[in-house]
């Protein structure tokens, strides 16, 4: 049996204006990567390519190259 060679992928993202390169050997959900940037579910509401996603279809939702993502992060206060 040969052992299956290990590709990585490099895919880029646009988050609120910034840039970032995401290299992975497997897919990543949103979900995941909002997690990853040490986002709270609870505080934020998210535009994935122009479509408001809730943090159950995150999960679910595979970050594609050149994705447009936007958070905007709720503040409470009086």
């Amino acid at each position: 049996m040969r052992a299956k060679k290990l590709l990585s992928k490099t895919i880029t993202v646009t988050l609120n204006g910034e840039t970032y390169s995401i290299k992975s050997f497997k897919k990543i959900s949103l979900y995941h990567f909002i997690v990853f940037l040490g986002y709270q579910f609870s505080l934020i509401a998210i535009e994935y390519n122009n479509t408001i996603i809730t943090e159950s279809s995150s999960k679910t939702l595979w970050l594609k190259n050149n994705s447009q993502i936007e958070i905007v992060t709720i503040v409470g206060g009086g």
